[in-house]
């Protein structure tokens, strides 16, 4: 680990920068350590670090001692590493670098010690092997670093490795100003030794950074020093999610700039003699080109800056001095490559022979806010842009990217701070990037789901990236093709809508707009779960959690991810039936903890639409501000948006088959298939996914619970309950199988033990909707309304903006015959929801209940005005006397043409048209219901009604085979048909249907003896 901090500091020490005649430091050199290199006395100051004795090695001495010359800077470094177990062997493996062109590097010693004896490696003869390695290759750039590297033999587990060796640099380019920052010195090391030293007439400045003491300083033989000796000590933890500049601890930096403008002045010759366009060749045809498309100087810089990005590709060239000396713009139109520098300098002429004010600006990508709190100097730099003055504004317009456009759309790039290389600069300039205008990515998702909410819905989505994230996702996309391509499209994807399925995907980049284009066709596949849909990507705020450990840094400030702009559009289209009130959550329009947030929703014309965007304004967010936002962040993530089942939804058929299959081995799917069947009320469908998910995971509690509770609907009361116990033995926890034990006691009218099932339930699942309601219901028949009111008032405490919470208490009060508790529950509930059709139509059902007809009516009357809803419309039908015949068509086919069908206007209807004598139009009802719920033996009852009056017999015990077959398994619909057969005077089928239904359900009787008699 410590090693790693050498080859960072090496790292680091190959890129400054010091003045001094070049050195021919092609070769690696041995000697003894120079002049300057004194001793140090231990320290006794050191703390406690219990990780220490668990580490695999550790760096017993370090010293550290760096002399600064007017004309070079050398790096003393000397370390034991006491190796504590095998896994630490690894750090014995030596790496030294140096930059040949500019740096020499010394050997002094490689020894190993054991016990007392000293084993000097390189006096035995082994030594390094010297590689020019290029690192950063990929990234373009050559920076001819030399490497030396050994692997001492004969290190063993318990050895301390010695090493000495110093890195002395220097580079003319800088003229005599030397500096260097050492650290973070902040691994776990026993002893810690720093010392810099420098000629006493240097005019040198030092710093330290936080969680270093103070140097000693003095005055030895003509030479100032400041020495540093510490003992171990806990490594500092920077606070998490903070500024760059709270991780610059345990630093010692030293420079010899006076100011910022010192430091610019160095740059100012270097610019000025490379940004010069000869007067004739190449460079002056191009520019001459530019000066010709356009008098705008806007134009001109867009057009010189798309030569410099897209025109001239990076390649940097680091070795010796091309670290900080640009190319000139001539030989860099030659090569046609280029570095930052040399792109920058390149720029800077072409700008400047238009006629446009632009100057260089130096920039760190790493440092960012950090370097106003460092002394003056060159090594904080590691980039460098253009600042262009175009009609009065300034744009920072960087070389070294690709795909920029209009100026307008170059923002600002967030490097915090930047030096601008002009004479007499007055400092660094804050370079913070504003917010954006328009979003670098933007998604629209389009699911056609009107043909069913749980099968595969057509879906169409596409992604729009901009500006620089385009240009970045086009060149990775770009990079590969065919299938390499597409699979890396369809993991884009899947990884935003992990419920679509692409089936074709396609990218399109318009170097025109700066636009990336990603695009999918496929199929989706929604969530349904408990009757309601979550969008994705549409919740806001977060769940905040701005805790740190108390300390040093504690109260930093944040960093944000800035800046971003994202914005997200799903675009549902949704079986007949839905209106806005099955919309839960609310749209949102707020500023908090440095982000904007917008959400909003709406649903007209069974479209959903739902759009949600997060944009950033700051790139830092106080301690006091996110601590005082946290609530309005927690309630924002809290608001969710969900779509709800409306009350009444008929499955289409479509839906049913596909739920209905058992074809998958998953017993995972299988159960969700089934769930999502019981939320439709299609029992008998969902026998057989549930079924088979038992059989194929017999150790599935939650296949056995829900088949319990579909077993109790359809009748299968000794089913259920055995179900159930299976549930129970394989997990006692499972709430599921209580639901079974419940509904099946509820079918047995035993409600003491109804109550005691779904108490049950509760117990494990406090918030349980479900099993409140039917325990409610179970007190009601018992007659305990206070415990069942108890019930419902916890419903609606629970899911406040549900309507069928107020029906379950309504109901109870109604029950309970306390009228006047239900209207001031009824008039709680239409202030709840002011604007709702629905709240109406469920508040006249509440005053039915309570047999108050006049005020039932009239809030049925209101409900019907203006654009009624399906409920208001059957509400209304179910309503009328025998003499508004007229009346009741009117509202069935106005609630058809909401939902076309919808099976219970269907039924209703064909009913209505079958008393009429209206036969053929009742027929047509009776089999578009078949087709939409065909294991419903309602639309078949219907069918034999009119076949018979036809006097169409065959027709009509055709009819009943059809039925039979669909109600298979089902022993209440088996018994449907056995009356229907028994109407049609089939007596011994009749029997035999009635025998089937007995088998599946010995207690049939006990609820549909009268049918059976």
């Amino acid at each position: 680990m410590f090693l790693q901090a050498i080859r960072l500091t090496l790292a680091a020490g190959a890129a400054l920068v010091l003045a001094q005649p070049a050195m021919a430091g092609q070769e690696l050199l041995f000697g003894p350590p120079p002049e300057w290199v004194v001793g140090f006395q231990p320290a006794r100051d050191g703390e406690t670090v219990p990780a220490a004795a668990e580490l695999p090695m550790i760096a017993r001495v370090s010293d550290f001692q760096t002399r600064l010359e007017a004309d070079r800077v050398s790096h003393y470094i000397a370390m034991d590493l006491e190796i504590r177990s095998a896994q630490g062997l690894a750090g014995g493996n030596l790496s030294l670098s140096w930059q040949p062109e500019l740096d020499d590097l010394t050997v002094h010693r490689v020894q190993i010690l054991r016990g007392d004896t000293v084993i000097d490696v390189l006096g035995e003869g082994q030594t390094f092997t010297v590689l020019r390695r290029e690192q950063s290759l990929e990234a373009a750039t050559l920076n001819g670093i030399l490497t030396a590297n050994m692997f001492p033999a004969g290190l063993e587990v318990g050895d301390v490795l010695r090493v000495a060796y110093t890195l002395q640099q220097a580079n003319p380019v800088l003229r005599g100003k030397p500096e260097i920052m050492l650290g973070p010195l902040n691994g776990v090391v026993e002893q810690t030794h720093v010392r810099l030293s420098w000629p006493s007439d240097l005019p040198v400045t030092i710093t330290t950074g936080p969680g270093l003491p103070a140097p000693v300083r003095g005055n030895r033989n003509g030479a100032s020093f400041a020495a540093i000796t510490m003992g171990m000590r806990e490594p500092l933890v920077p606070p998490d999610n903070a500024p760059v500049r709270y991780a610059m601890v345990r630093t010692l930096e030293a420079s010899t700039f006076a100011d910022w403008s010192q430091v610019a002045d160095l740059f100012v010759p270097l610019y000025r003699a490379a940004a010069v366009i000869p007067p004739d060749g190449p460079l002056r045809a191009e520019l001459e080109r530019i000066r010709a498309a356009s008098a705008d100087p806007a134009r001109q810089a867009e057009l010189a800056l798309d030569l410099v990005q897209d025109r001239v590709r990076y390649v940097a060239l680091a070795m010796g001095e091309g670290g900080l000396v640009p190319a000139d713009a001539a030989t860099t139109w030659a090569r046609r490559y280029g570095d930052c520098k040399a792109k920058t300098a390149l720029l800077i002429a072409l700008l400047g022979e238009l006629g446009i004010a632009a100057e260089p600006v130096l920039v760190s990508t790493t440092l960012g806010d950090a370097l106003p709190q460092r002394l003056p100097g060159v090594s904080g730099f590691d980039h460098v842009l253009v600042r262009a003055h175009v009609n009065g504004q300034d744009f920072y317009l960087d070389g070294t990217r690709t795909g920029d456009r209009g100026l307008a759309d170059i923002a600002t790039p967030g490097f915090a701070w930047g030096l601008p290389v002009v004479e007499g600069t007055a400092g660094l300039v804050t370079m913070v990037a504003p917010p954006l205008t328009r979003p670098s990515a933007e998604t629209i998702l389009l699911v056609d789901a009107s043909a069913g909410l749980r099968v595969p819905a057509p879906t169409q989505a596409e992604t729009v990236f901009r500006d620089q994230a385009a240009v970045q996702v086009n060149a990775a996309l770009s990079a590969l093709v065919g299938q390499a391509r597409r699979q890396q499209l369809e993991e884009y994807w899947r990884g935003e809508f992990d419920f679509l399925t692409p089936e074709t995907v396609d990218m399109r980049y318009d170097a025109a707009t700066g636009e990336l284009r990603l695009t999918a066709t496929g199929m989706s596949e929604l969530d349904w779960d408990y009757g309601t849909f979550e969008p994705y990507q549409m919740r806001v705020g977060m769940e905040p959690d701005f805790r740190r450990p108390a300390g040093a840094g504690s109260d930093a400030p944040f960093v944000l991810s800035h800046p971003m702009f994202s914005r997200t559009r799903q675009e549902i289209t949704l079986p007949p039936g839905f209106t806005a009130e099955a919309i839960i959550g609310d749209p949102v329009n707020e500023v908090a903890a440095g982000f904007e947030y917008v959400r909003n929703v709406s649903l007209e014309n069974n479209v959903f639409v739902a759009e949600r965007s997060l944009r950033s304004l700051q790139p830092e967010l106080a301690v006091a501000v996110a601590t005082a936002d946290s609530p309005r962040l927690q309630r924002m993530w809290d608001n969710r948006v969900m779509l709800r089942i409306p009350p009444g939804y008929r499955p289409s058929a479509a839906e049913v088959t596909a739920l209905g299959r058992a074809d998958s081995e998953d017993p995972d799917e299988l159960i969700n298939q089934g769930i999502g069947l019981m939320d439709a009320g299609q029992w008998q469908v969902a026998l057989a996914p549930l079924t088979k998910a038992s059989e194929i995971a017999p150790r599935n509690s939650w296949a056995w619970g829900n088949l319990s509770v579909v077993q109790a609907r359809l009748g299968n009361l000794d089913g259920a309950e055995a179900s159930a116990a299976r549930a129970l033995e394989l997990n006692p926890r499972n709430h599921v199988a209580w639901h079974g034990r419940g509904l099946r006691a509820a079918q047995l009218g035993d409600h003491a033990a109804a109550r005691d099932a779904f108490g049950e339930a509760i117990d494990l699942e406090s918030n349980n909707a479900f099993a409140l309601e039917q325990r409610a219901g179970a007190l009601a028949e018992l007659g305990d309304f206070e415990a069942a009111l108890a019930d419902a008032r916890t419903l609606r405490q629970i899911d406040p903006e549900n309507l069928r919470s107020y029906m379950v208490e309504g109901a109870v009060l109604a029950q309970a015959g306390r009228n006047q508790d239900v209207t001031t529950l009824v008039q709680t509930m239409l202030a709840a929801f002011p604007d709702s059709s629905l709240a109406q139509v469920a508040a006249s059902e509440l005053y039915e209940m309570a047999d108050m007809r006049g005020e039932a009516d009239a809030l049925l009357d209101q409900s019907l005005g203006g654009d009624p809803t399906i409920a208001a419309l059957m509400t209304s039908a179910s309503r009328r006397s025998i003499g508004e015949t007229r009346e009741k068509l009117q509202d069935l086919n106005r609630a058809l043409e909401l939902q076309p069908d919808f099976v219970p206007a269907l039924l209703m209807r064909g009913e209505t048209l079958w008393a009429e004598y209206e036969y053929t139009r009742a027929l047509a009802d009776a089999d578009r219901a078949i087709v939409v719920e065909p294991r419903y033996w309602g639309g078949y009852a219907l069918r034999v009604r009119v076949l018979m009056e036809q006097n169409r017999r065959r027709d009509a015990i055709a009819t009943l085979d059809t039925m039979v077959a669909a109600v298979a398994g089902n022993a209440e619909g088996l018994v449907f048909a056995g009356s229907i057969a028994r109407s049609l005077n089939l007596n011994a089928r009749a029997n035999e249907l009635f025998g089937q239904a007995r088998q599946i359900d010995p207690r049939i009787e006990d609820r549909l003896g009268q049918m059976m008699n």
